[in-house]
């Protein structure tokens, strides 16, 4: 800007292909603009003009696998995990190592055209090796093959006479091979469709959802701005209960502070609140196991290991490890809850 703050260049922003993820820094030296970008974990040097990037250094291209932000962790079927790694836009897999396999940061869209991916929240793998991606910032949800093409798109969900938009799509799961469970933060629904977008039924009654997964008949969604988790039948859509407090076969409460994660496996359920206190969920919805990340905490103190801090998914490896993503730490645990 000039001393009377008239705007004369800008660089960054949504509409430049988020170029700046964090920016919290900028110097002019030797002729130059350099920006240090925390999300990206980068330093860039820029023209005066603001309009070529000279170098950068650092990024996800130099760093690997430091992770920004990780939202959603999926289990493919060749046993690799595939984390959405939401402030670098990007989408990427990792073997049991930690090692990096692949990575995707755009997509070829139905037009053939390659698209940049921005604030991806979620990608789920289905048994063939296809990615549902809730491509938050570009508010769609996309099906991507294992090429990286995209094999369908759709920005509303199409519900008989009516059409809900695709604002700020938090989660999209697999139900076998031709449908979605799909959920959309901002515009408050949960839906059951197919993968262009065609719904079976849309469950309006939310809040804020963020997770929502199939478990046999019925659907599990945790929706932290109700502070509830909430049963809906799978077939129709209706709810069966709503409630945040479970008990085990002794008789003991669980109470949850603002659920926010959910993972279906064959034999439990898990929910994840925001107190990072693990649960896992039997058949008859008594706990079967709990996890308290505060006790976690305060054996910290003298013990010296990583605790969650802001945990955003779960799910278990091909160790049987149960996975946390730390949205804050900028990492995957591995935990060992007390069965």
């Amino acid at each position: 800007m000039d001393r009377e703050g008239n705007v004369l260049g800008s660089f960054g922003s949504t509409t430049d292909h988020l170029s700046l993820v964090d920016p919290r820094h900028a110097l002019i030296r030797h002729g130059g603009v350099y920006v240090a970008d925390l999300g990206a974990r980068a330093v860039l040097e820029l023209d005066t003009d603001l309009r070529t990037t000279r170098r950068r250094w650092g990024g996800p291209e130099a760093t690997g696998l430091m992770l920004s932000r990780p939202r959603s962790i999926d289990r493919a079927p060749t046993g690799e995990l595939v984390i959405a790694d939401t402030n670098n836009n990007r989408i990427i897999g990792v073997d049991q190592k930690g090692d990096l396999c692949w990575q995707l940061h755009r997509v070829k869209g139905v037009t053939g055209q390659n698209e940049d991916l921005r604030w991806p929240r979620s990608a789920r793998i289905s048994h063939d090796g296809r990615l549902v991606v809730c491509d938050s910032l570009n508010s769609r949800i996309l099906v991507v093959d294992k090429t990286g093409s995209v094999e369908s798109e759709f920005t509303h969900v199409r519900a008989k006479d009516n059409s809900f938009p695709v604002s700020d799509p938090h989660d999209g799961r697999w139900i076998g091979q031709s449908e979605l469970l799909v959920v959309d933060s901002d515009s408050a629904w949960v839906a059951r469709v197919d993968c262009d977008g065609a719904a079976t039924w849309i469950f309006t009654d939310l809040r804020d959802p963020h997770q929502a997964d199939i478990h046999g008949q019925w659907v599990v969604i945790v929706d932290p701005e109700l502070d509830t988790v909430l049963l809906v039948d799978a077939v129709t859509g209706t709810e069966i209960w709503s409630r945040n407090e479970f008990f085990d076969s002794s008789g003991t409460s669980y109470r949850l502070f603002k659920p926010r994660v959910v993972r279906a496996t064959p034999d439990c359920v898990l929910i994840v609140d925001a107190d990072c206190q693990v649960v896992a969920l039997q058949q008859d919805w008594l706990v079967r196991w709990a996890w308290d990340g505060s006790t976690a905490r305060r054996a910290r103190r003298t013990g010296g290991f990583d605790v969650p801090d802001a945990p955003r998914d779960v799910a278990i490896d091909a160790s049987e490890r149960l996975l946390l993503s730390d949205y804050r730490r900028n990492c995957v645990l591995a935990l060992k809850p007390q069965c």
